[in-house]
């Protein structure tokens, strides 16, 4: 009887210490996460839709359905022409940061045999995009679906 005594004693006193001592590890790793930033996965649909206005029935100009953009890559901004934002624009405006309004225009761009509208690298953008505000705080990846 003394002997089960011993065992039972043994196992209380093995199990006591490891409640004792798991917590810190844990308390421990926690901490730690604090430090280490978010991974944030970003999904952008780049579909045919994406390249249509915000909503399908818009006009702007003769343009139906499309932003009024020049014909063909490169290309430059015509002082009395209104060019729209593709959802797709919208979308890397988003993420990237406004584009500034004076300078403004998108273009035809075609590559890998697909064409779809763009804005050409000289147009400044404002640093209000989510990348900028957040990257300091946060790691992020973007891909692409059709």
């Amino acid at each position: 009887m003394k002997r089960k005594q011993a065992i039972q004693f043994t196992l209380v006193a093995w199990a006591s210490t490891l409640l004792l001592i798991l917590p810190s590890q844990v308390w421990a790793d926690a901490a730690m996460s604090n430090s280490i930033p978010p991974v944030i996965m970003i999904l952008f649909d780049t579909s045919g839709s994406m390249e249509w206005l915000p909503t399908s029935n818009t006009t702007i100009g003769s343009c139906v359905r499309t932003p009024c953009c020049e014909g063909s890559w490169p290309s430059y901004r015509r002082s009395n022409r209104t060019y729209g934002k593709s959802r797709t624009i919208i979308a890397k405006e988003v993420m990237t940061g406004t584009f500034k309004t004076d300078q403004y225009y998108c273009a035809q761009r075609t590559a890998g045999g697909a064409s779809y509208w763009d804005v050409p690298s000289s147009v400044e953008q404002n640093p209000d995009g989510v990348l900028q505000r957040y990257q300091s705080m946060v790691k992020f990846g973007i891909a692409g679906y059709d």
